[in-house]
């Protein structure tokens, strides 16, 4: 038993390295390349926990050869055009100024419930306010409505706001945290100053942001309140 805690810990590990390296994306964005090498993954990892006999290097040598693989071609798509419309396709426009395009339709083997089904996850259940619907490389649909039915911005009644700029969680789960981004952090000290300044008890908060104003939003643990 505790042979295979190990393997399964080890492959567990391993996979996960080789999923973090391929980058971060769900896997509804996954282009059709990503989810092939995806789903052999996880096919291979699997091999060695049926077999204990089996060498954990049969599992570990074929991912690396995925992970290679989905490397070179991320890296031969970012460099050729024709070579990323081979492997991933391209964006087909589906609906082109209100007219559904039927024929497209039929290429796609969509049917008018999947069509506004995808609409209505993207928050249009009107499907006469869509101008312009896209089907993306990955299978998901982008929707753009008319003019008409577009809500207001700031900009279209020349209202000036404040940028806020971005939103750091600096508390979570009761705990400080000095570095959530990777590439923006903020010192211990900083925290504290801003949790004394609110009032607040970083103990007894299930998050708080800091925007680039110092303006600060808290959420309280319901243990607390």
């Amino acid at each position: 038993m505790s042979l295979v805690i190990i393997r399964a810990f080890i492959i567990y590990v391993f996979v996960i390295i080789a999923v973090r390296i391929m980058g971060k994306r769900q896997v509804g964005e996954l282009k059709p390349h990503e989810l092939v090498i995806t789903f052999l993954i996880s096919s291979t990892a699997t091999i060695p926990l049926q077999d204990n006999n089996m060498p954990l290097l049969n599992c570990i040598v074929p991912v690396l050869l995925f992970v290679s693989l989905e490397i070179i071609v991320a890296i031969l798509s970012i460099k050729s055009v024709k070579f990323r419309n081979l492997i991933q396709g391209r964006p087909i426009v589906i609906i082109d100024k209100g007219k559904i395009d039927e024929k497209k339709l039929r290429q796609l083997r969509f049917t008018v419930d999947d069509l506004c089904d995808a609409l209505r996850q993207q928050g249009f259940w009107d499907i006469a306010e869509v101008q312009n619907a896209v089907i993306e490389t990955n299978g998901s649909i982008s929707a753009e409505n008319w003019e008409k039915y577009k809500p207001l911005t700031p900009d279209n009644v020349k209202i000036s706001v404040d940028d806020k700029g971005l939103h750091t969680a600096i508390v979570i789960d009761g705990k400080p945290v000095e570095e959530y981004f990777k590439d923006k952090s903020i010192k211990l000290s900083e925290i504290e100053l801003l949790l004394k300044a609110n009032g607040k008890e970083a103990d007894k908060l299930l998050l708080m942001t800091v925007d680039d104003n110092g303006d600060v939003y808290t959420v309280r643990k319901a243990s607390t309140k």
